[in-house]
């Protein structure tokens, strides 16, 4: 069949279609890249009909390029600039004149107003003036030529604004002892690497990386900071430094909640450099006035001298070591108070030196003035006015302290109500008291009243950082501090944390689950330990681990279990799990009755039991049952060291290793699931449950083949 041009077919349909110029798509064709036109299912109609469609699209797109070409024109007005529907009239000037006569500008520029017509009418009446103008320039230019060697004049405003910046940028390095390599790679044309300055297409930016725990919480997950300096490198060079400390307060804002703390950060209680000398000045006023309450004052001369050394501290003219020897101790002091990290001789250290002195003159001040009996005196430096306006607003002592063992007492109580309560299990409650202890530690308060998420944030990120505890602990540390959190909202709704939780944005640390046949036991593993079982002679090394391995019982509820928990039913005897009695559970659908499997009433098991008159059966106190887990755990390493297997879980393992022995001999599903206490979330849990269902019981748990040991 002979290909048409312009017609093409698709699914038993023909079309006509034509592309469209690539300059004209987005302005008169909504970004479409041809012209399509449907001529039915009949090639023939569709040949006969595809002429006069091609005229039709030709017309169209030959409008759109008349269009085209007609606003194109309307830029193409000499010395006339279109900005966004407004007119201007704008002429360039001569390099030469630039500087002397119109005060650095590159071009005239003048609006002319909305309306084309308008603005070229009056174009040359503007143009003509202008020339006139540059023309009497070039004349006073001829009249008063530059000193020769002058390529790029200035006026004299402008020379002494440099060289008056200047002076304060050098004097500024000469108070810090820093230098400052940024002027001189800003005149030079070489292209060596600048830190903290990227290049990408011809674009200059400044970047500077986020601290990963910083990221997810308060960055989206950004990895860095990044800001435009523009295409000229020298301009981006001279920016820089500003820009990149920019970016570093916004990080710094983020990480302290305020001013950045002082520091290359870790620091525990980390406090701004206004905040440290306020606290210092005030504990000098607070001094001043225990002194005079005691008649021990400063001699005259003594004072002089030491103002004298002070002030010169307060400018910035003492080197390291004498700012050592004058606030060396009271640096130390706020180092140990946890408020900074400073290293000796950095720049945040003689910054902290230097503010330290501003707060031990200023306090002269205040001397001088009480002296004279004027006790109203108010520090000058603006840092002390930041600094202690800060102080007295975040120092404030709350008007309510609740702490978190309050918190949990209240809980506590609140789960024992009622007439069938569920109460929290005391391992559980001893879990969150000591979680809730290190937070509390950690943050220097137990009021759980003023947590704030970067504290929270802070100690995520310290417990991470020691690498000693796995991501899903740290994990776990957290969500139990939003949950004791959560407790004190619910038991005073709209009065505590009525905003919500403190700790909502606050994202624990992700980790790897890992695949669960590396935390079973194997059954060569198993029967070592059961072997081993059969030599101890303490009840919880010697039935717990058979009783775990033929019921995938967890050991907290093997070590609860009581004489009165096992009963017979037709001759078959069964042992139940339940809160009865002060016990608690995991879940609902932990409650269950379990056959006692053939190969535990061999093993004598049952005989053991026989010889409980009354009460539990692993414990004489109650507080030695919650010593059972750790003390299996620590046995079953005895006989499976970590090295050998760093994965296996020496506890929870055995409910791993039944659900495997349940699927290997076909056990019913329902049944492995009620034996086990899970939930497989349908509605027939909820119904029967009796008597009756036992004997179906204990033949599924007589599908379990014992192990052969």
């Amino acid at each position: 069949m002979e290909k048409v041009p312009y017609l093409t077919s698709r699914n038993g349909r023909f079309f006509a279609r034509v592309k469209i110029p690539r300059r004209l798509r987005y302005r008169h064709f909504a970004g479409a890249a041809e012209l399509k036109r449907a001529l039915g299912g009949d090639r023939d109609e569709a040949i006969k009909r595809l002429p006069a469609v091609l005229d039709e699209m030709r017309e169209k797109i030959r409008l759109a390029r008349q269009s085209d070409a007609t606003e194109d024109g309307l830029g193409k007005v000499p010395y006339l600039l279109n900005r966004e529907g407004r007119f201007f009239a704008r002429v360039k000037i001569p390099k030469s004149l630039r500087y002397q006569h119109f005060a650095g500008a590159t071009e005239l520029r003048r609006a002319l107003g909305a309306d084309r017509d308008e603005a070229i009418r009056r174009l040359p009446a503007v143009l003509d003036e202008w020339r006139i103008e540059i023309k009497l320039a070039r004349q006073r230019l001829a009249e008063c030529p530059p000193p020769p060697g002058v390529h790029n004049p200035k006026p004299i405003a402008q020379i002494i604004a440099r060289d008056y910046l200047a002076h304060l940028q050098a004097d500024e390095e000469s108070r810090t002892h820093t230098l400052s390599e940024w002027d001189d790679a800003a005149f030079d044309d070489g292209t060596e690497k600048i830190p903290n300055l990227l290049q990408q297409k011809g674009r200059f930016y400044a970047r500077i990386k986020i601290p990963l725990y910083l990221r997810d919480d308060h960055f989206g997950g950004a990895c860095e900071l990044r800001l435009p300096l523009g295409g000229d490198r020298k301009r981006a060079i001279r920016l820089l430094p500003s820009v990149l400390e920019e970016l570093r307060g916004k990080i710094d804002l983020v990480r302290h909640g305020g001013d950045g703390a002082l520091g290359p950060g870790g620091a525990r209680h980390p406090k701004s450099l206004a905040s440290i000398v306020a606290a210092d000045y005030l504990v000098q006023i607070k001094a001043d006035l225990e002194l005079r309450g005691g008649a021990i004052l400063q001699s005259d001369g003594a004072a002089a001298l030491d103002k004298e050394l002070w002030l010169r501290g307060y400018v910035g003219h003492l080197n390291d070591e004498v700012l050592q020897r004058l606030v060396g101790n009271r640096i130390e002091i706020a180092r140990r108070q946890g408020w900074h990290v400073c290293e000796f001789g950095s720049l945040e250290w003689r910054n902290l030196a230097r503010g330290l002195c501003i707060s031990s003159y200023e306090v002269m001040a205040r001397q001088d003035e009480r002296n004279r009996n004027n006790f109203d005196g108010k520090p000058d430096h603006p840092l002390l006015k930041k600094g202690i306006a800060r102080v007295l607003r975040t120092g404030r002592a709350p008007t309510r302290t609740l702490t978190f063992d309050q918190i949990i007492d209240a809980e506590i109580k609140y789960s024992r109500m009622g007439r069938d309560p569920r109460p929290l299990a005391t391992y559980t409650v001893d879990k969150y008291r000591f979680h809730a202890q290190e937070f509390a530690i950690f943050r220097n308060s137990e009021n759980a009243l003023t947590v704030t998420a970067k504290e929270a944030i802070l100690w995520r990120h310290q417990l991470l950082s020691t690498k000693s505890l796995a991501n899903s602990t740290v994990k776990q540390k957290i969500q139990n501090i939003k949950t004791i959190l959560n407790w004190a909202r619910y038991h005073e709704p709209g009065v505590v944390f009525p905003h919500g939780n403190p700790l909502a944005g606050v994202r624990p640390p992700r980790s790897i689950r890992q695949p669960s046949y590396l935390k079973t036991y194997t059954l060569d593993e198993a029967k070592i330990i059961l072997r081993a079982a059969r030599l101890e002679s303490e009840p919880i090394f010697r039935w717990i681990p058979f009783l775990c391995a033929y019921s995938g019982m967890r050991i907290g509820e093997a070590a609860f279990l009581e004489r009165e928990d096992f009963f017979q039913h037709l001759d078959r005897w069964y042992w139940q799990i339940s809160n009865l009695r002060g016990r608690s559970l995991k879940t609902a659908s932990s409650e269950r009755r379990i056959p006692v499997h053939p190969a535990l009433t061999a093993e004598g098991f049952m005989d053991f039991v026989f010889s409980v008159k009354k009460g539990p059966l692993f414990y004489k106190r109650r507080s030695n049952a919650y010593r059972i887990r750790p003390s299996l755990a620590s046995w079953v390493r005895l006989l499976i060291p970590y090295l050998h297997r760093p994965n296996l879980l020496p506890n929870h393992g055995w409910r791993h290793l039944f659900e495997d022995l349940c699927r290997r001999d076909l056990m019913n599903e329902d049944a492995r699931a009620y034996i086990l206490g899970r939930s497989v979330g349908a509605s027939r849990e909820l119904y029967g449950r009796s008597d009756i269902m036992l004997p179906g019981l204990a033949a599924a748990m007589d599908q379990i083949r014992p192990f052969e040991i």
